[in-house]
């Protein structure tokens, strides 16, 4: 990333590392029944896309009213692309968050056989009729009890920072962006978890 010299090949690579990283991600998941060929969404074609779709919704709601109660503005980012209904601010700081939280989640959730295969039905999208696999109720409130235990849990931020939960992490993390916004502070510094 840091080679890359304007915003566009930043996206490329974003999106080439994003295609290799799940390219992999089902080695990360143990039961045979976890259909993971590719990133799917809208609807997901399989039940590890269902939960990450989910989860990632779950994730940016968290983001987004965190950047709310800072005063920013959610539509405009710096790393998503400008766009009419998009909030590109809740994308790009959620990014840092997607991997140690909602990914560690889903695949925990399958590893821990927490979730079976009856938490998964399938279904058609109102608005294209296409068919997906999406969470059952029962399946809805099992991803939901482990996204806010995780979001309970405790890590390093940094030497000075000590350690926080998750949920006080984003906080921290937009309170920083916006810090960094009104020039307050140089740089913006990521999360890095190990």
């Amino acid at each position: 990333a840091q080679n890359c010299g304007n915003k566009n090949s930043l996206r490329g690579t974003e999106g080439i590392s994003s295609r290799e990283y799940f390219s992999v991600f089902k080695q990360n998941i143990i039961p045979g029944w976890a259909v993971f060929d590719k990133r799917s969404r809208n609807p997901p074609k399989s039940n590890v896309n269902a939960v990450l779709s989910f989860l990632y919704t779950l994730l940016a709601y968290r983001v987004e009213s965190a950047i709310e109660a800072s005063g920013l503005d959610c539509m405009v980012g710096n790393l998503h692309e400008l766009s009419y209904s998009s909030q590109s601010l809740v994308f790009d700081l959620m990014e840092e968050f997607r991997s140690p939280v909602a990914d560690a989640v889903c695949c925990s959730l399958f590893n821990l056989k927490q979730l079976a295969p009856e938490d998964f039905e399938e279904s058609a999208a109102e608005d294209t009729g296409e068919s997906g696999i999406l969470l059952t109720y029962e399946g809805l409130k099992k991803v939901i009890s482990a996204f806010e235990e995780k979001l309970e849990t405790c890590v390093t931020v940094s030497d000075e920072e000590g350690r926080k939960t998750y949920q006080q992490l984003i906080f921290f993390q937009v309170d920083q962006y916006k810090r960094v916004v009104s020039g307050e502070q140089a740089e913006y510094h990521s999360y890095s978890y190990k």
